[in-house]
């Protein structure tokens, strides 16, 4: 049952209540109401305690609770008495044996109401529904539902289990980073170590946090520096990151038994994160990028990539942010990797001005700064509903070789809760006067455990710029085409007509059949638009209508304990060809670190042509973790094709891939 603050004056909460809390024992609740300044209080109740008022009133205003009860209450009598503070209020609640009480409260910002619910449920059966709750989040993060198991994770804190609670609030936390909601993740993290300090799992949530934090893909906090949390033992140097290397080797065995090595080659990746902090502000630098080592002698040879390399500082009064180096940025209109500079700066409770400009940068394979592109462009985050609406309004402009790339306006929406998640964009060049992109991503968890998802996405492909008109050009700069007598109008409509259009719609859904089955099932439909011919290159014609088709079976605990194995099967409908494949893959627990993972996938491809094509492909990996932070890995498999040509001739070819190698994370 609910208890229900109310006031009619929004600022008396700011006045009155600042924090609710919650102390269970067996038998009672107690609610500590925690007032800003001392108040007058008066209570009205029946003599069964089911139904009470309390007012608290000062010289502003008042603010009113009411508990409606039903009948046969699990609660025997309500008693208050004042806290040790003058600013404090108790309110006890007294309950019938055997029973649990579970309370949550919700502020609506920019609502005049407070609401705090209660429910009683069996302490077994709460133990129960729980455990099945944990599995089901498990599976869901194992398959990529993210949203699922976020709203699982949800219903696992509500039933307030202690050990079962502080699971689940770690591995919410990590649905959130997986799921992109980056704000989100990171505030998750900050407060389960608020909560919990001490332990191992606190150590791996420092070290995730020490990531997301430098990272920072996420946009800036909107909230007052004082919900920031405290630097209580002076300034300090906290290192965290991982090394990544791997052996890898592949190679293709011809229908004539000739052997060809396709890759061989000893990748290094290094992750490095540093932060420093002290009570005014943070600085965090941030290298993320790794070695190719080519030992073929007739290969692509060695190369260098960077992904990240960038410096950001904090000033923890007012949240304003700086990074400066290779970064990447969610929302915007900035689209990639790009070497600049961001700005955030907060103003207000719940809106950010913010700047952004810098090279766009193709490929992490571009080590150094390539200046023939620059954008700048302003942005605005607000925050309303509750914090659960994150709106973002941009516009943007990227000049190349003294001419306009691209000019664009939008913005972009997230909305979560429990329940719901949903991402909306628009993008509008103005000028080529296009539509960029417009997208749609929706999900919803019903109570029985099921997840609906619906996506619509419209976009250019690539994105549209000026740029575009070099694709097929026997030149590599814009520049180039101006000196071989193209004007600007050619220019742009050479661009125009090398950008084609994608339409992509999917729906799907997931449906726990009991505590050890889900079944998933999803239906997309895309089109790709014509191009025409202009300028020496070759256009295509539009696609029809592609569309896929996918079921598929998670089972946990099938063969032995914590075991999950899934079945598939896939079908495409293209226009060329049909494919038909299915699939099946076991991740086995084993023994204390070890983790063995089979897999084995069948494909048919029958093309409009005549020609069809079986592909048979067993793989089987396998990790060992070494102590905390040291995991070994190794994964071999294959690839057997059997096709028949065009001359109805029979061709067999086999392609064979090992890798091996450790992951390190300090």
């Amino acid at each position: 049952m609910p208890l229900l603050l109310s006031t009619t004056s929004v600022s008396a909460q700011g006045q009155f209540l600042t924090e609710i809390r919650f102390l269970t024992e067996p038998d009672k609740t107690t609610v500590l109401l925690k007032l800003s300044s001392t108040v007058n209080y008066e209570m009205e109740k029946n003599p069964q305690g089911t139904r009470f008022l309390l007012t608290l009133s000062n010289t502003a205003s008042n603010i009113s609770t009411h508990v409606p009860g039903p009948e046969n209450s699990l609660i025997e009598f309500i008693d208050e008495t004042k806290g040790a503070s003058s600013n404090n209020l108790q309110l006890r609640f007294k309950l019938v044996k055997q029973s649990t009480s579970q309370l949550s409260y919700l502020k609506t910002k920019g609502s005049d109401e407070h609401v705090l619910r209660i429910s009683f449920t069996d302490k077994q059966s709460m133990e129960n529904q729980s455990s099945v709750l944990l599995e089901r989040a498990r599976v869901a993060i194992t398959k990529g539902e993210f949203n699922r198991a976020i709203a699982l994770y949800d219903s696992v804190i509500a039933l307030g289990l202690p050990k079962d609670t502080r699971l689940a609030k770690e591995f919410q936390a990590v649905a959130h980073q997986k799921a992109r909601h980056f704000t989100l993740a990171k505030a998750s993290y900050q407060r389960y170590l608020e909560l919990y300090p001490q332990g191992f799992d606190s150590d791996r949530v420092r070290q995730r946090l020490a990531v997301i934090l430098t990272l920072d893909q996420s946009r800036p906090r909107l909230k007052p520096s004082t919900k920031r949390s405290r630097v209580k033992n002076g300034p300090s140097w906290n290192n965290h990151g991982g090394i990544y290397q791997y052996y890898r080797f592949s190679s293709n065995i011809d229908d004539a038994g000739n052997s060809k090595q396709v890759l061989n080659a000893l990748s290094t990746d290094l992750q490095l994160s540093s932060r420093y902090r002290n009570k005014s502000y943070d600085l965090d630098i941030y290298i993320s990028g790794g070695q190719f080592n080519d030992l073929l002698d007739e290969g692509p040879g060695n190369s260098s990539r960077l992904s990240y390399l960038y410096v950001v500082g904090v000033d923890r009064e007012i949240d304003r942010k700086i990074k400066i180096g290779r970064q990447r940025r969610y929302g915007g209109g900035v689209v990639g990797r790009f070497d600049g500079v961001s700005v955030d700066n907060p103003f207000a409770d719940s809106f950010s001005a913010n700047f952004v400009a810098g090279y766009p940068v193709d490929s992490s394979k571009q080590t150094t700064i390539e200046n023939q592109r620059f954008f700048y462009g302003f942005n605005m985050d607000w925050q309303t509903w509750g914090d659960r609406l994150d709106l973002n309004f941009f516009i943007i402009n990227q000049d190349i070789d003294g001419l306009t790339d691209r000019q664009a306006i939008g913005g972009q929406a997230n909305y979560f809760d429990s329940r719901n998640y949903l991402f909306s964009l628009i993008d509008y060049d103005i000028h080529f006067d296009e539509l960029n992109a417009v997208m749609l991503n929706g999900n919803h968890n019903f109570e029985n455990g099921t997840n609906l998802s619906l996506s619509v996405n419209f976009s250019k492909s690539p994105y549209l710029s000026t740029r575009n008109a070099l694709i097929g050009q026997p030149v590599d700069s814009v520049d180039e085409l101006v000196s071989t007598f193209f004007t600007v109008d050619e220019i742009e409509d050479l661009a125009l007509d090398r950008t084609t259009e994608s339409k992509t719609s999917t729906i799907a859904v997931v449906h726990p059949l009991n505590d050890q089955y889900d079944i998933s099932g999803s239906f997309t439909i895309a089109k790709l638009s014509d191009t025409p011919g202009s300028g020496g290159v070759m256009g295509f014609e539009a696609s029809n209508n592609d569309h896929y088709y996918s079921t598929e079976l998670v089972g946990k605990g099938v063969f032995i304990n914590n075991d999950v194995s899934i079945v598939g099967l896939r079908y495409s409908n293209l226009n060329t060809s049909t494919i038909t494949s299915t699939y099946a893959t076991v991740r086995l627990p084993l023994w204390p670190g070890w983790r063995i993972n089979p897999r084995f996938g069948i494909n048919f491809r029958e093309n409009t042509n005549g020609t069809e094509q079986w592909i048979y492909s067993p793989r089987i990996q396998c990790q060992y973790r070494w102590r905390r932070n040291l995991y070994f890995e190794l994964e071999t498999g294959s690839m057997l094709y059997d096709q028949n040509t065009i001359m109805d001739e029979s061709e067999q070819f086999q392609f064979h891939f090992f890798y091996m190698g450790y992951r390190y994370l300090f």
